[in-house]
């Protein structure tokens, strides 16, 4: 519902608001006489509370003249103690109820909302009292599409390994030319008609034997083909090429399948 409060005490007046708004109340406020006379005019309230002593003109005055204008709005005087007999005698002349201050949010409440029952007026259409929200009907499942087939999942495939490159026959050793002894330090020359020389790397410590191909010679170095990136070569090994000739060497980096190697 929707309330006029005519009272010119601050502090009061902000608790009463704050009663009737925390029960779902419109409220609004006149601070004197005649501003109570220019709203209770133009608004169609459910009810008004109206103090007796205002700084302009009293309460049965306001009554008087929102009568003689035709307003209807259920009235509630309220008044001090020592105004009592005065608001008991106004019950018989358009006074709906009243209230005694001091009084308590309970009070005010209840009796506010009697007067307007009272009254038999419909509550304003300008007020929304706050009701309890219905939880939405629940979403039907949709139904399964049409004509749709499920297929049973596919297992994964793991991918092939490539095969492992073909490494040349052992007695492909005595096909290669036969390399000079160099001195150490020295990276065994390559034959200018021989783009690439078999060779085995042998590990000192296990004996180890891996077949490789060396691609390339520099100054003090050499880059392998050991075929398969996978295999692990050793630090430090003999490189043994045709014609039992083996050179000290050690890995310095590696790539895939080939392996830099230099000579000590």
């Amino acid at each position: 519902m929707r309330v006029l409060y005519v009272e010119d005490d601050d502090n009061l007046a902000f608790a009463v608001e704050q009663m009737l708004r925390q029960e779902g109340h419109a409220c609004d406020r006149a601070r004197s006489g005649v501003g109570a006379i220019k709203l209770g005019q133009e608004h169609d309230y459910d009810v008004i509370v109206l103090d007796v002593m205002l700084p302009d003109i009293d309460g049965y005055e306001v009554l008087r003249q929102l009568q003689a204008l035709g307003v209807e709005t259920p009235v509630l005087i309220q008044s001090g103690l020592v105004e009592r007999d005065r608001a008991m005698d106004g019950l018989g002349f358009g006074v709906d109820d009243y209230l005694i201050k001091p009084f308590n949010r309970d009070e005010l409440i209840r009796r506010v909302e009697q007067a307007a029952t009272r009254s038999g007026r419909p509550a304003s259409p300008d007020v929304i009292k706050a009701q309890p929200v219905a939880d939405p009907p629940p979403i039907p499942e949709s139904p399964p599409a049409p004509n749709v087939i499920e297929l049973p999942p596919v297992p994964p495939t793991e991918a092939p390994e490539p095969p492992a490159p073909e490494q040349p026959p052992a007695d492909a050793m005595s096909a290669v030319p036969t390399i000079e002894a160099a001195p150490a330090g020295e990276s065994p020359p390559l034959p200018n008609d021989c783009p690439a020389l078999s060779a085995r790397i042998v590990a000192a410590s296990s004996q180890s034997v891996i077949d490789c191909t060396i691609v390339t010679v520099a100054s003090g170095g050499a880059v392998l083909d050991v075929y398969n990136e996978t295999v692990e070569c050793p630090d430090e090994f003999l490189l043994a090429v045709t014609g039992d000739k083996s050179y000290r060497c050690e890995s310095c980096w590696r790539h895939g399948g080939k392996l830099g190697v230099k000579f000590v």
